[in-house]
Parts: C-alpha cells; sequence; structure tokens
C-alpha cells in the first residue's frame, strides 16, 4: 500500500513538472503555428491569449502553494500544541511529504514526552535524594557538634588532672633531692640504684604531665609566644648542659655546627629552648652507643634554620606522616617518652610562623629541620 502510495506521488509529480516546463515551449509552438497558418493574424491577439493562458497557470500554481502553506501551517500549529500537552499527535489530510512530515514530528514529539517523563522521574528522585541528603547532614551536623563538646570535656579534664598532678610530683621530686643530701652519706649502693630509678620515673612522669598541659594548652588556642630578641650561645647552653649526662650515659658525641654569623634570633625563648631540647632528645633515644648527633644552626633568607641529625635507624618514607601525630610511634623498640615530643614541637614551630620536616631513609638515620622567621 505504502509503495503504491509513493509510486503515485511520483507520478504526480512527474506530471505537474513535465507540464510546467511544457508550457513555454506549447505557447511559443502555437504562437509559430499560428502565425504559418495565417501569417497576417494579429501578433497581439496571440500574445494577449498567451498571456492569458500564463496567468490561468499562475493562479493554479498560487492555489497549490497557498494549500501546500497552509499544510504547513497546520502541521506546525498542531506540532507546537502537541508539545505544549493540548494534543496528542499531528494529524494532516492527504498524502506525500505533508503526511511524511507529520508522522516524522510525531516521532520527534514522542521522543521529547518520553524523555520529558524519564527527566521528571529523574527530577523528583534527585529532590528525595537530596532532601535525604540534607536529613543525613542535619544529624551529622548535631553529631559533630556534641563530638566537639565531649572532645572539649575530655581536653578540659586531662588539662585540670594534669594541672593537679604537677605540683604535687614537683613536691615529691625535691623531697627526694633533699632526702639524698642529707642521707647520701648513709646509703648503701643498692639504696642509691633505688633512688635513682625512682627518681627517674618522677621526672618522667612530671615531663609527661607538662606535655599534655602543653598540648591541651595548644589545642585550645592559649598558648602565648612572649617574643624576644634572645642570644643563640645562651639558649644552647641552657640546652645543652642539662643533655651532657644523657649524651655521657649513652657515650654519644655531640657535634655542633653553629654559623658565625649568627649571634641573635627573634622568637619565644623558652619554646625555642623546648623544641630544640625535643629534637635533641629524640636524636639520642634512637641513636646507637658510641655515635654522634649534629646540631646545626643557620640564618638564611631572614630564617633561622636548625637541623638535628642522628645516625640510627632511619624512618622509612611511609612511615614519615606519623612522626608529628599525637602518641604515634613508628619504632616496635620501647623508648622511653610521651610521644608527644614531635607534636608539641611541630605546634611551637608552627605558632612562630616557621615549618618543620624530616629527611630520611630506612638505615640512614634521620635528620629533623625546623625554621623559624626573623623578619
Amino acid at each position: 500500500m505504502q509503495e503504491k502510495k509513493e509510486r503515485k506521488s511520483i507520478l504526480y509529480k512527474f506530471l505537474v513538472s513535465f507540464v510546467l516546463m511544457s508550457i513555454i515551449p506549447v505557447l511559443y509552438a502555437g504562437y509559430l503555428i499560428a502565425n504559418y497558418v495565417s501569417p497576417y493574424t494579429r501578433v497581439d491577439v496571440w500574445l494577449s491569449v498567451e498571456i492569458l493562458i500564463i496567468l490561468f497557470i499562475v493562479f493554479i500554481g498560487a492555489g497549490i502553494v497557498k494549500g501546500l502553506l497552509r499544510s504547513v501551517v497546520d502541521v506546525g500549529d498542531q506540532a507546537r500544541k502537541a508539545l505544549e500537552g493540548k494534543t496528542e499527535t499531528v494529524k494532516v489530510k492527504g498524502e506525500g511529504e505533508i503526511v511524511e512530515l507529520a508522522d516524522s514530528l510525531n516521532a520527534i514529539i514522542s521522543r521529547i514526552k518520553h524523555e520529558t517523563s524519564a527527566l521528571e522521574k529523574s527530577q523528583l528522585d534527585l529532590d528525595g535524594a537530596n532532601r535525604k541528603l540534607l536529613d543525613s547532614y542535619v544529624k551529622l551536623q548535631e553529631a559533630n557538634e556534641k563530638l566537639k563538646k565531649l572532645d572539649q570535656m575530655k581536653s578540659d579534664f586531662v588539662a585540670n588532672v594534669a594541672h593537679e598532678l604537677l605540683n604535687p610530683l614537683a613536691a615529691v621530686r625535691e623531697t627526694m633531692d633533699i632526702l639524698r643530701s642529707n642521707l647520701d652519706q648513709k646509703m648503701d649502693a643498692r639504696q642509691r640504684e633505688v633512688w635513682e630509678i625512682s627518681r627517674r620515673n618522677v621526672v618522667r612522669l612530671i615531663r609527661l604531665v607538662q606535655d599534655i598541659l602543653d598540648l591541651s594548652r595548644i589545642e585550645a588556642g592559649k598558648l602565648e609566644l612572649n617574643l624576644q630578641e634572645f642570644s643563640v650561645a645562651d639558649v644552647l647552653e641552657e640546652v645543652l648542659i642539662p643533655l651532657e649526662i644523657v649524651f655521657r650515659k649513652k657515650k654519644l658525641t655531640l657535634v655542633k655546627e653553629i654559623a658565625p654569623s649568627l649571634k641573635t634570633m627573634r622568637g619565644d625563648r623558652d619554646r625555642v629552648i623546648q623544641a630544640v631540647t625535643n629534637l635533641l632528645m629524640n636524636a639520642v633515644k634512637f641513636s646507637p652507643e658510641n655515635g654522634k648527633v649534629i646540631l646545626s644552626m643557620a640564618v638564611k633568607d631572614r630564617a633561622v634554620t636548625v637541623q638535628v641529625t642522628d645516625f640510627g635507624q632511619g624512618i622509612d618514607v611511609k612511615d614519615q606522616d606519623k612522626l608529628f601525630s599525637k602518641f604515634e610511634r613508628i619504632s616496635v623498640d620501647k623508648k622511653e617518652g610521651t610521644g608527644l615530643g614531635l607534636t608539641i614541637t611541630k605546634d611551637i614551630i608552627s605558632l612562630h610562623g616557621g615549618k618543620i620536616w624530616v629527611e630520611s631513609a630506612a638505615g640512614k638515620g634521620a635528620t629533623f629541620v625546623f625554621t623559624v622567621p626573623q623578619g
């Protein structure tokens, strides 16, 4: 049936085209014949006849074109109404290209409606997911606020306990020193050994409590720096004299490489001493006996750079990110300490506007470096 319509349409187009193409030749042939049959026939009469015929053909063509345009406009109006949902499909009468155009438009409109329906469904699903996500976010915010309060309560509790412990421990240490000075002559070797162990543990507890207090102040933003100009030589003396016994006990050699031009530096004197002491104590813990530790200090680009190098077991690259985290230990060996020294050191340097890092590899020792701006 469809093939029959297509053949009919092709035949119709061929006939129309043939007639249109034949009009001028036929009229001219008629003119020649009329002139040949009756040479005395007036030319203007024949031209008038030809003009009338052409006008008739134009009138018929205009009617056809008008019909086609009306059909196209009708198809356009129906397509618009179909897209607006006022009608279901585009319907036209007749056959040929207009019908094919209507069928194509119907297919397009159907696809658009299907895609629009799927998009609306996806939008509804997305709105539902957004509502659930918003509810989850609100609950997460509430849980986070509760966790913050609990964390603050924990920090306050730890700080209060540490503060309450610090004074009694300091009193115990002082009492032990007084007893030692008064009873030293009466103590035998075993008693002195017990006293040394007891005092060392008391000092260790004091250091632990002090570290916890420092960390609590840093986390609460209550650790304020007392920035001032101070002598580098005085700071080194205050750092190294208390550590002489520690170095001597492990038979370590301390190599100092201090730049001659570095006479003074600006910062919180006590906190810089604390940072350098922490790094040196860390180097002592991980250095083999009869080894050495290098302390370097220099000034460059308006910043003081401090380096502490040991020749111990080194630190694997994958473990270096853990070094400055609270209570992290990367060694399987049980080393004395709180696990807070490097964390506190990093916070102290950060408060100074500087930075700290480590350069190391497994089995090749480690170098801890920090810089303190002087500008």
